[in-house]
């Protein structure tokens, strides 16, 4: 995971959403182009918020890119399949991904995060 820088432009969407209980946690996690100057390789990206008003800077949930404009994706393949799980300070994003193209097509990938990891 690593933390965003937020100078260019970029598209966040398809959202998904959890509150766990254990906490009071609310995690939003969703697809984000940032740095991407050309908007096209997406991270799916969470952060945590306890209050509801202010959030942790976001992190990536994915290591590599995933990008729908190459030759084997396909643009219907985003959405639908994001989604996020958390209990005990760890949230258990799941998305759909097409950042490995060799010999495969789209995956559903998840990570683990814990709160931990988001504040200061």
């Amino acid at each position: 995971m690593s933390g965003l820088a937020t100078e260019c432009r970029a598209d966040q969407f398809w959202p998904a959403l959890a509150v766990d209980r254990s906490t009071g946690d609310i995690w939003v996690c969703y697809y984000d182009t940032t740095p991407d100057r050309d908007r096209r390789r997406t991270w799916f990206t969470c952060t945590v918020s306890r209050d509801g008003l202010h959030r942790a800077d976001p992190v990536r949930a994915a290591e590599d890119p995933s990008d729908e404009s190459v030759e084997r994706a396909d643009l219907a393949e985003y959405g639908d399949y994001e989604a996020v799980v958390a209990a005990d300070g760890v949230a258990h994003p799941f998305w759909t991904d097409s950042s490995d193209q060799l010999g495969k097509d789209e995956e559903i990938l998840t990570a683990a995060i814990p709160a931990s990891a988001l504040r200061h």
